[in-house]
């Protein structure tokens, strides 16, 4: 595993983390531990975070981070489509000039 080039921030901890060895362990525990969904998503917003994008199955999260962050765009794959969704990013991309 390679550092991250874009933010890895923990479900468990709610917290960016940097080094492979702590991301290794976090995916770990991942599968035993509740989730901190609230606080990793808010995190990211402080980060500069405004598009979430959330993967199948389902737009629970998506829309959960529509209702959060009101100021950000959150999208589900499951309803948008795999091919809306690269453009939504691609062009997300160009206008802030990295993945946020």
């Amino acid at each position: 595993m390679n550092p991250p080039t874009v933010p890895y921030v923990s479900n468990v901890g709610g917290r960016a983390l940097r080094s492979p060895e702590e991301i290794r362990h976090d995916l770990a525990r991942n599968v035993e531990r509740p989730v901190r969904w609230h606080d990793a998503t808010t995190l990211l917003f402080e980060l500069g975070v405004r598009l979430f994008v959330e993967l199948p199955p389902g737009d629970v999260l998506a829309r959960l981070a529509a209702d959060a962050f009101p100021e950000a765009r959150a999208i589900a794959v499951a309803d948008a489509g795999v091919g809306s969704a690269a453009t939504l990013i691609a062009r997300h991309r160009s206008e802030r000039g990295a993945l946020r």
